[in-house]
């Protein structure tokens, strides 16, 4: 059995490979023949990049790292939130973005500073200019749908005003990055809810809109210069269109890094780009990568020799699309700590998904960006990160570096410090959320009990203030 045969099986006893397994059990798959099966994909796909030299590898070196940036570099972290409290029943209020900008190696009283934005929910939508029902269930999944949307505008708006500095501080240089927490580009779609003809979620207000973009006379979709934010350019799909145009523009090195990946799709997005990339299998004339990519007039990524068939390539996708195995289970497979792929163009704007009919802005299509996708392994311990960027700048391999180091800073937890600080900052602090739900839950509870009521009422209103409330169907 080779050595790379061996680390892999290992890393297949880790706690969170357990979940694959579980997965595979429901859907009533052999666990033994599952993992044999996965370990033979991540040998031979580990294989194929180290033949094809698409894998880095950056060496831990915190002392010498930390003292040759030292005063050099400036980092920008960008994370976002709703504002909501630990109330049962209450919605988000707000939504809230915050900037921690710091300094590695400065000593000085502005090594570090801090900056935030907060837009209240009722300032978002223009009521005025669209008519909706708040019926259900279906409004309710609007309206979380609105609010996320929002948020990401909110989040991907704040890097460009950092890039240009229109925000609390200076321009950056190019030596300088931004990181932002989460993807740096969402699947779009699933936020434009402008397509529902008899009941949409109202357009983005124009003052909100205004707030987005530091310079309106400055933009690539021209129809918004043109007609200063009409209604039919106040949904998101525009809105988000231009907003990562911009990101893209930039010589600033930025960057999202995504810590959780969601959905079971097998093979993932960026494993099935690695695919096409390695193999060129992927036809034009179905729904595949390279349809979506000629679509948008864009080349393959890597300038490689294809490492086998187009027959051999599909027979492997074939493999993943009968086992359920996560992007991020499959690179941990393959990676050693410190080591990348190289980045992979991903296509998350699908022509297939594209809305029809009104307000469909198939003209921004083919301009929507789309970002390119790497994993990076900090530690054996913990899933490597997902890092995406919507230009691949000279600086990319030092870029990096920066976050391989900067995630290595905190023991337990293997994401860029500066992120990790942002997120805790941009949230209504845990002391305020906790007393205010004290607070409310006390003064329930001593009116349910003033207000005579039986002993089933009472514990209604017990069961209420606790959340994952699976137990009240539980047996007894």
């Amino acid at each position: 059995m080779s050595e790379i045969r061996k680390k892999i099986e290992a890393r297949t006893q880790k706690n969170f490979f357990t979940e694959m397994m579980f997965l595979a059990n429901t859907t009533g798959v052999d666990q033994k023949e599952y993992i044999k099966n996965i370990i033979n994909l991540a040998e031979l796909l580990e294989g194929y990049l180290r033949q094809r030299d698409l894998i880095r590898k950056v060496d831990f070196e915190p002392n010498k790292y930390w003292k040759s940036i030292a005063t050099k570099k400036t980092v920008y972290n960008i994370d976002g939130g709703q504002l909501s409290l630990s109330i049962p029943g209450s919605a988000s209020f707000g939504i809230r973005v915050g900037v921690l900008k710091n300094r590695p190696g400065d000593k000085s009283d502005n090594w570090c500073d801090f900056s935030e934005s907060q837009t209240l929910t009722t300032n978002l939508v223009d009521r005025d200019n669209s008519h909706y029902e708040q019926q259900e269930e279906e409004f309710i999944m609007k309206y979380d749908k609105m609010l996320t949307g929002s948020r990401m505008i909110m989040e991907a708006s704040e890097v460009i005003k950092q890039q240009l500095g229109k925000g609390k501080w200076d321009k950056p240089s190019t030596n300088d990055i931004i990181y932002l927490h989460g993807p740096i580009a969402y699947e779009s779609t699933m936020y434009h809810l402008a397509t529902d003809e008899e009941n949409p979620i109202p357009p983005f207000k124009k003052e909100f809109c205004q707030t987005l973009f530091p310079d309106l006379n400055n933009v690539f979709f021209k129809d918004l210069k043109k007609k200063e934010l009409d209604i039919e350019f106040r949904y998101f799909l525009p809105l988000y269109s231009e907003i990562l145009k911009q990101i893209q523009a930039s010589k600033i090195p930025t960057y999202g890094v995504v810590e959780r990946i969601g959905g079971v799709v097998s093979p993932g997005p960026v494993t099935n780009a690695v695919l096409d990339e390695l193999f060129h299998h992927q036809s034009n004339k179905t729904f595949g990568r390279l349809y979506e990519l000629n679509w948008k007039k864009l080349d393959r990524t890597w300038d490689v020799k294809p490492v086998g068939t187009k027959s051999d390539g599909i027979k492997i996708e074939e493999k993943f699309k009968k086992r359920a195995v996560k992007d991020d289970i499959i690179f941990d497979l393959i990676l050693d700590p410190g080591e990348y792929i190289k980045p992979v163009q991903v296509i998350k704007q699908l022509q297939k998904k594209w809305p029809q009919g009104k307000y469909s802005y198939q003209q921004l299509f083919t301009q929507l960006a789309e970002p390119f996708s790497t994993f990076l392994k900090v530690s054996e311990d913990k899933r490597p990160l997902r890092i995406e960027t919507l230009n691949i700048l000279d600086s990319y391999d030092e870029d990096m570096k920066l976050t391989f180091h900067s995630a290595r800073l905190l023991p337990q937890y293997c994401f860029p410090l500066g992120l990790d600080t942002v997120d805790k900052l941009s949230k209504v602090p845990s002391w305020l959320r906790n007393s205010m739900r004290g607070n409310y839950i006390n003064n329930l509870l001593r009116k349910t009990l003033e207000s005579n009521a039986s002993k089933q009422q009472i514990n209604m209103v017990l069961k209420s203030f606790v959340s994952g409330r699976n137990w009240w169907v539980r047996p007894k």
